[in-house]
């Protein structure tokens, strides 16, 4: 796809930084940071505020610890220079973190406005992923839930499916017993579309609800089936 797109930089951008994050996931470092620092140059040239804070939020995800030189330093410039042209200057001694959680707001407000799915659809995970932790599960419920909407108004079943599994536990972390229907939903997916990769999931996450019920032996036999059955 990368290939195809040299007529289009702002489709080469999008690509580039899909085509860096698939290789994060495949745990190939290198290629990822010289594929996303491409998106980076070819976004730089087109000038265009809403493009470069994707990158910007794109880059700080995937080297959030700073695992190569200078990764942290350009992923903060990077966040901050697109946190100024997108919501405004950053207040003195303001973290990269907290700037990343404003910018990926403001980027979904903007997304929202302008009825753009592709965009929302980023903004959403971005602004998901910059606040996960405790004390956040009844905003990521929102966010979650209109990930949701998004998923099934454009027919992507793989979100549909992550922000399902997502959200079971976010409902679970404020105590709402709707979990446990949602969590059915989730197994519901995985069934009737038989992914290998939602199967192990559920597993795990069967093991994580039997584990809180109390039903240890039953967890153990879960996570030991999907052992056996998905380990390499």
């Amino acid at each position: 796809a990368l290939e195809r797109t040299a007529a289009s930089p702002r489709r080469f951008v999008l690509v580039a930084l899909d085509l860096g994050a698939m290789l994060f996931v495949e745990q190939d470092y290198e290629e990822s940071r010289r594929i996303h620092y491409l998106a980076l140059d070819k976004a730089r040239e087109l000038d265009d505020d809403q493009l470069l804070a994707r990158v910007a939020l794109t880059i700080f995800r995937s080297d959030p610890l700073g695992t190569a030189p200078g990764a942290s330093e350009l992923a903060a410039t990077l966040v901050t220079d697109a946190h100024r042209r997108l919501v405004g200057p950053a207040p003195d001694g303001a973290e990269v973190g907290a700037l990343a959680r404003e910018l990926a707001a403001r980027f979904a407000e903007v997304a929202r406005a302008g009825a753009d799915d592709d965009a929302l659809r980023f903004a959403l995970w971005a602004r998901h992923n910059a606040i996960w932790g405790p004390g956040t599960a009844a905003e990521r419920v929102r966010i979650t839930d209109e990930l949701i909407a998004l998923a099934r108004r454009t027919g992507e079943s793989s979100m549909d499916h992550i922000a399902v599994s997502f959200q079971w536990v976010a409902l679970l972390e404020l105590g709402d017993p709707r979990y446990l229907e949602r969590y059915r939903e989730l197994v519901e997916l995985t069934e009737r579309r038989g992914w290998p990769h939602a199967t192990l999931m559920n597993l795990i996450d069967r093991t994580i609800i039997l584990t809180l019920q109390g039903r240890f032996r039953e967890a153990e036999d879960c996570l030991d089936g999907a052992r056996d059955k998905f380990a390499h």
